[in-house]
């Protein structure tokens, strides 16, 4: 079976996007819809527009980081 054949079969009309830019839309669009939650805002999600951006914005952290604002949300806290 040939792949492509079957992508313009299926209504693809170009070749998929390499992974790095599939993977950076997919942040991208991430980062948007949670720029104006508190820890998009402490990290300035909006302003990143790169993934070096990213990385230099925001901290590998652990679970216990965060635990505070997840039990906020499960009860009902908004952004």
């Amino acid at each position: 079976m040939n792949p492509w054949r079957e992508l313009r079969r299926l209504g693809a009309t170009t070749p998929p996007q390499p992974l790095a830019a599939r993977q950076w839309a997919w942040l991208r669009a991430c980062l948007a819809r949670n720029a104006n939650c508190a820890y998009g805002r402490a990290h300035g999600f909006a302003a990143i527009e790169s993934v070096a951006d990213y990385q230099a914005r925001v901290p590998i952290i652990g679970f216990d980081a965060i635990a505070g604002d997840i039990e906020e949300m499960t009860h009902g806290a908004a952004d």
